[in-house]
Formats: structure tokens, sequence, C-alpha cells
């Protein structure tokens, strides 16, 4: 019977002086390192509610060849 992968050790988080400072640590960390995936729990927020702002999404044409679909779908909206 082959013997289970020892578990890596977890990184410490460092504490960051900014948001734009760790917004760029974690762009380019592996999270695995830093938290232990297996242990993760599903966490609902009953309490927020979507977002009603519109937004506007440009999408270039090769990397959405389902493009016509999705003017028809009741989450996407189109300006005329």
């Amino acid at each position: 019977m082959p013997k289970p992968k020892p578990k890596p050790k977890i990184k410490p988080i460092s504490k960051f002086v900014s948001e734009a400072l760790e917004q760029e640590f974690w762009a380019t960390a592996d999270t695995t390192e830093y938290f232990d995936w297996e242990r993760a729990r599903r966490v609902v927020f009953p309490n927020l509610k979507p977002s009603t702002t519109p937004i506007s999404m440009r999408l270039p044409a090769t990397r959405s060849p389902n493009s016509s679909a999705l003017p028809t779908s009741r989450t996407f909206r189109t300006r005329a």
C-alpha cells in the first residue's frame, strides 16, 4: 500500500500595508501554500442582495463562439 503524501507546511500570511500590495501579492501567489483547502467550508451569505447596477462587457469575437446566444439570456441585456 503506497504511503500518503505528507501535507506541505502552510505558510503564514503577511500583513499588508495597502490593499494594492495585497492584490499584487495574491495575483501571483499560490493559495495552496497559504490555505489547507481540504479543511475549507462553503459559506453562505443570506443577507447579500444581487446588484441591480447594469454593467457593460466587451468580449472578443474569438473568445465568445456563442455570443449570439448571450443577448437572449435573461441575465444579459444589450443596449439598442
